[in-house]
């Protein structure tokens, strides 16, 4: 359990960081909505990529698509 916890913690770091330095630059909201959907399929496919090393199956990483779409989703609304 803790294994997944600690990879699944050094994927979300990875996005952070990711998604935080394109807040520094000037860019079209297509550009950022382009780079936004990279990031996130870089992270899904490394979370895969995690959940099949840990040998947890994939039901965690549609868990976890769910979860973002749900932030995704309250981030709409309440914005």
């Amino acid at each position: 359990m803790m294994d997944y916890l600690n990879n699944m913690m050094t994927v979300s770091l990875q996005g952070t960081i990711l998604l935080i330095s394109p807040l520094f630059l000037t860019f079209s909201a297509l550009s950022h909505l382009i780079y936004f959907i990279l990031v996130v399929s870089f992270m899904f496919f490394e979370h895969f990529k995690r959940c099949s090393i840990l040998q947890v199956g994939w039901i965690p990483s549609i868990t976890w698509v769910m979860y973002r779409f749900f932030g995704l989703g309250m981030m709409i609304m309440f914005n």
